[in-house]
Parts: structure tokens; C-alpha cells; sequence
């Protein structure tokens, strides 16, 4: 009997069995590999975006500091338009009040011009109508009138073509008389519906002084207040605009729009009007009396106490700025929106690649050792790719290199269990932990028992044989 005792033996109980190695047992081992490797991995922070979220990210977070900076040259661009509005609306008032000033002086220019050449004679009056009516020819339409009048407001003339009845031409009574007979220089009457006219009239009048420094005569100039607008009108204006002339009191003189509508009445109450009596000089931004936002811009004139005030409405003021401002956020919003779609574009041009490499590995897991992957670019994906199809060919001929060593095995395998169960000695193997791993036949009619599930030491002592440890 031959009895042998190799350590670590291939060879399981019963028979020779071929190593295991076949295609299946490799997979499960790649399997195995792979889950051990999955549970080897430090754990971290694992990102929870993938390639095309992150490529998106970045394009935002670089796009994002420049959009930033382009809002807020935005919001200085719109602040500095807006104040050019404010200033804007301010010089229309200024200019106006300016041509109010200006007409002032030229009237008062007139008037002291009149009382030097009129008589204050009361068998002169035709000669003071006719003269008034010839300097009235080449006045401008606002002028209504001009006249003369005696201290006790009577009538020594007037430009008026159409008096018949001279008791009518009497300032008996009249603010404006009494206002210059004190100040006994320039005076600015309050509005009043004339008598001659029935039209809203304002009275600058001055006195005609004697060496003495007595009052003779009053010379006048009544102001048609519904034809004054042309007065205020700058020239070109954003469409919409209301300039407006207000005395001291509230009431409205003059108005470029609806003048018949809006002339003499009063809007001390109007918090436009309390505004501007407050400060003088500025710009708000009020609803007007007609219901409509305005940028309202006012002042005072110099040599009335009388205020300008110009009404943009707030569309026509700050339409291009907000025109502007939409365009250019409109713009922003374009730009980041095209470069977050060129991102994604991009991103799918990366990701779609990994994924069907992704996919072909899967294949190759599953067994197809002869798949190969389609992906075919000049970029490090491609490269990727080539490697896999390298990885995959070498997988594959190793694959089927050890499928013919395993044919070769179990072939040599049944050549040896064919001359072991032949031998008509028994032949035992024995591991290093006393364990029978491998016995013929032979060795299993010793004692008609299977020595298989017995220890080692008892079988050989129970036969009679020299142990080996």
C-alpha cells in the first residue's frame, strides 16, 4: 500500500477535481474583487452631481461674478439716468421760469415806456386809446389789453376796440389797484375774470409818478391767463408734459393742456402744490390732478412770487431708462441661458461616451468577453475606449487560454482517477491536518468502509499502518 501526505492539495475527498476555473467561477471572483474594492473605499465626501451638473455649476459659477458686476453697472446706470431725469425736469422748470422772468421785465419795460408818453388828462383819453391800440397791434395775443387808469380807478384809455361803454373800464375795487398805489412801483394783481372780457386776466400794473412822488396814473397790461401757455412751452418736451404756472396762492394761471379747463382754479390742497411751496425748488414724483404719475419738476421765479412747474409723466421719464434696464437684463439672462445650454450640449458630448462605456462593461461583466466598444473619438475618452477594447482582447484570450488549460487538467485529471481505481493497492492522501483527501477503491475495500469521514491516526492504527507524522 502506498500512502502519501502532500499539504495544501488541489484534490478534494472522493476524487481529483479540476481546479475551479471555469468562466462562470471567474466572473463571480471578478465579482468578488469588485465588491471588496467597492468596501475598501475610504469614506468621503462623495459629490453628488455628476459630470454634466458639474460642468453646469461651473459654467454658472463663472458666469455668475460677471453678471454680478454687470447688475450693478446696471443699477449705477439706471440711478444716473434717473437723476438726469430729475435734472432734466428741473431745467425745463428753470427755463420756463426764466421766460416768465423775462417777460416780466419786458413788461414792465412796456409799462414805464406807456406812462411816459400817455396823458393823465381826462380830455385826453381818445389820445391815449388811440395810442394804446397802436402798440397793441404788435403785442403777442396774450397780452388782452392795455389801459390807463386814474388813481381813483377810473378809465383815462384803453386798447380795447370793442368798448363801447366806458363805465365798464374801472379797477374800482381791484386788488391790483390798491397793491400798486402801496408799492407804488411794479404789481401783480391776483387772477380775475375782466370785465371787458370775461376771461381770466392777471393785472401787471405800475404807477405813473409825478416830480413829486405822486401817483397820477396807472398804467396796465391785462394778461390773457388761457392764452399764457405759450409763454411756458420750452420747446421740445417728452410727449405728455404738463407745464404749469402757479401764483402764490394755488391758483393756476397758465397750462400748456386743457388751459380753459384747468385756468383759475385752485390747488393749494394738492401735495404737489405744499411740496413745492415747502422747498422752493426740486423734483417729486406725485400723481398730478389728472390721475397720471408724473416726475414733477418746479421753482420759483425771480421776479414774481409766482412757481413753474413741468410734469413728465413717469413712462415718458423713465420709459428708456426701463427700456434700457430690460434690455440689458434681457441680454444677462440670454447670455447665462446659451452658455448654460452650450454647457449642456458639451456635457452630453462627454457624458454619452462614459455611459456606453459604462454600458459595455456591463456586457463584459455579464460574460460577452468578445464585445467590444463602439466609442471612437480623438479625445481622452477615446483613449479610455481604446483601452478597454485592449483590456477586453486580453480578458478574452487569458479567458480562453485558461479554458484549455482547464480541458488539459480534467483530462489529465480523469487519466489519473483511471489508473488510481486500476491500482489493486489502495492509495491514500492525507493533508496536513490529518484529513484523507484523495483514496482509490482499493483502499475502500480494506475495511468495506469509506475512510472519507475518519481520522487518520484511528483508520491507519484500526489497518496496521506506519504513520506518517
Amino acid at each position: 500500500m502506498i500512502r502519501l501526505r502532500v499539504p495544501d492539495s488541489p484534490f478534494e475527498t472522493g476524487a481529483l477535481k479540476a481546479s475551479r476555473g471555469s468562466t462562470t467561477e471567474l466572473g463571480a471572483r471578478s465579482h468578488d474583487v469588485e465588491f471588496a474594492s467597492r468596501t475598501d473605499r475610504p469614506r468621503g465626501f462623495t459629490w453628488p452631481l455628476g459630470i454634466r451638473g458639474r460642468l453646469l455649476l461651473l459654467v454658472f459659477t463663472s458666469t455668475l461674478p460677471l453678471l454680478v458686476v454687470a447688475w450693478i453697472n446696471l443699477e449705477h446706470r439706471v440711478r444716473d439716468q434717473s437723476l438726469q431725469a430729475r435734472q432734466h425736469a428741473l431745467t425745463l422748470a428753470r427755463m420756463a421760469s426764466n421766460r416768465v422772468d423775462d417777460h416780466i421785465r419786458s413788461v414792465d419795460a412796456l409799462l414805464v415806456a406807456i406812462g411816459k408818453i400817455i396823458s393823465v388828462k381826462e380830455s385826453d383819453v381818445d389820445f391815449n386809446d388811440r395810442f394804446l391800440r397802436t402798440i397793441q397791434k404788435d403785442l403777442p395775443p396774450f397780452f388782452g389789453s392795455l389801459g390807463v387808469f386814474a388813481p381813483d380807478g377810473h378809465g383815462l384809455g384803453t386798447s380795447l376796440l370793442s368798448l363801447t361803454d366806458r363805465s365798464r373800464l374801472t379797477a374800482a375795487g381791484r386788488d391790483y389797484l390798491s397793491k400798486a398805489l402801496a408799492a407804488r412801483s411794479l404789481s401783480i394783481g391776483e387772477p380775475v375774470v375782466s370785465r371787458t372780457t370775461n376771461a381770466w386776466t392777471c393785472i401787471i400794473s405800475r404807477p405813473v409818478m409825478s416830480p413829486e412822488n405822486d401817483v397820477l396814473a396807472l398804467v396796465y397790461a391785462a394778461m390773457r391767463l388761457d392764452r399764457l401757455q405759450v409763454l411756458l412751452d420750452p420747446g421740445e418736451m417728452p410727449p405728455g408734459t404738463i407745464l404749469a404756472l402757479v401764483d402764490e396762492e394755488g391758483t393756476i394761471l397758465a397750462r400748456t393742456i386743457d388751459p380753459e379747463k384747468w385756468v383759475g382754479k385752485s390747488v393749494a390742497h394738492h401735495p404737489q402744490f405744499q411740496t413745492a411751496s415747502r422747498d422752493r425748488e426740486g423734483t417729486a414724483e406725485l400723481v398730478g390732478l389728472d390721475g397720471i404719475q408724473r416726475l414733477i419738476g418746479y421753482t420759483f421765479g425771480k421776479q414774481t412770487t409766482w412757481m413753474v412747474t413741468v410734469g413728465i409723466p413717469s413712462e415718458a421719464a423713465y420709459g428708456p431708462i426701463k427700456r434700457d434696464f430690460r434690455r440689458n437684463l434681457l441680454l444677462g439672462l440670454t447670455t447665462l441661458s446659451a452658455a448654460l445650454l452650450v454647457a449642456w450640449s458639451l456635457a452630453g458630448r462627454i457624458t454619452r461616451p462614459l455611459l456606453q462605456l459604462s454600458a459595455d462593461s456591463r456586457e463584459i461583466g455579464a460574460g460577452n468577453l468578445a464585445h467590444r466598444s463602439q466609442v471612437h473619438s480623438r479625445d481622452e475618452v477615446g483613449k479610455l475606449a481604446a483601452t478597454f477594447n485592449q483590456m477586453s482582447a486580453t480578458l478574452e484570450s487569458r479567458t480562453m487560454d485558461l479554458r484549455e488549460s482547464e480541458a488539459a487538467l480534467r483530462k489529465q485529471t480523469e487519466v489519473l482517477e483511471s489508473i488510481l481505481h486500476s491500482m489493486g493497492d489502495g492509495v491514500l492522501v492525507i493533508d496536513q491536518t490529518g484529513k484523507f483527501v484523495v483514496f482509490n477503491e482499493a483502499a475502500r475495500r480494506l475495511d468495506g468502509s469509506s475512510p472519507q469521514h475518519a481520522e487518520a491516526k484511528e483508520w491507519a492504527a484500526s489497518h496496521g499502518l506506519c504513520r506518517p507524522w
